[in-house]
């Protein structure tokens, strides 16, 4: 007898959910059944949505005849929507493939029993979340009517709080504000904030005891064009991304425009200062030829006097 091959899908909600428990579950029961693991798949994406990448992944090997059996903890984890769910149960259907729910009743898509029992199944799931849905709307309604203010308030960064320690310390581990981005799904513009918040924090805290040690601070305007070394170059995006992120990032810098920025700079005396704004236009140029490209001019100007760099 051809052992049956058994597609394990995994689903849950929301990015602070598990599938490990599915997991665990589905696996004991394939091999209470004696069918062959084909794989796992799992994601994390609302059941009302239908084009979910990995269930995507799953009907395509069902369409090839390369699985028997879509093997799921229970119904709603494959689908909320009765017209998803009847769409992919006839497709499933003309491939020769089932739609196994280990939870609840077990049923197999092959059958008129089955299928009957996947409709019914769907359909309640369906109208739950309808009046979940319902409920959540009344009480939204009821709370503005009594003068309560609904949804995050002003000033309330809960995400970006909770995330603004890993932020701070990939920044100090020299990961480029997108990547950072990227590892955390989150925008570069947040991570620019947080980085933001965190410096204003601290030239807070630091003014009195720059005052009392005795060294000063000033504000400069930077210009900063970055080129391509030849028309087929396509690095000075890159260049520049590399510049903000691990140049520029290690002092007060607010961003006027592209490649103009303001940065205060603290020091100790007049040859302090001009050691420090000769390394970070180095450190630029460093940055440009790791692109291929060049820094074709800069202009570093003290605000409130007429000296420049």
């Amino acid at each position: 007898m051809v052992q049956k091959k058994a597609a394990i899908y995994c689903r849950v909600s929301t990015a602070d959910q598990s599938c490990e428990r599915q997991e665990r579950d589905l696996r004991a029961c394939a091999e209470k059944t004696d069918w062959q693991i084909a794989g796992v798949w799992k994601e994390t994406a609302s059941g009302a949505k239908d084009g979910r990448k990995q269930r995507q992944e799953i009907l395509a090997l069902a369409q090839a005849r390369k699985v028997d059996i879509i093997l799921v903890t229970e119904l709603t984890r494959w689908g909320r929507s009765t017209i998803d769910l009847i769409h992919t149960l006839q497709e499933l259907q003309s491939w020769g493939v089932s739609l196994i729910a280990q939870s609840g009743l077990q049923f197999d898509l092959g059958t008129s029993q089955g299928k009957l029992m996947a409709t019914i199944m769907a359909s309640l799931a369906e109208f739950e979340s309808d009046l979940i849905r319902e409920r959540v709307k009344s009480g939204i309604a009821a709370a503005k009517a009594r003068g309560k203010k609904i949804g995050r308030q002003p000033g309330q960064r809960i995400k970006s709080d909770r995330l603004a320690p890993k932020v701070l310390s990939m920044v100090e581990e020299r990961n480029s504000y997108r990547t950072i981005a990227d590892k955390l799904r989150i925008s570069k513009s947040t991570v620019t904030d947080i980085v933001k918040r965190h410096r204003l924090r601290l030239s807070a805290a630091s003014a009195s005891t720059l005052a009392a040690s005795g060294k000063k601070t000033t504000t400069v305007t930077l210009w900063l064009r970055v080129e391509n070394n030849n028309r087929y170059g396509r690095g000075r995006k890159r260049s520049l991304e590399a510049i903000e992120s691990f140049v520029l990032s290690h002092y007060d810098v607010k961003t006027l425009s592209e490649c103009q920025y303001e940065v205060i700079f603290t020091y100790e005396g007049d040859a302090d200062l001009d050691k420090q704004i000769y390394e970070m236009l180095n450190e630029c140029q460093h940055f440009a030829d790791l692109y291929n490209c060049s820094i074709e001019g800069t202009d570093v100007v003290e605000k409130g006097t007429d000296r420049s760099w």
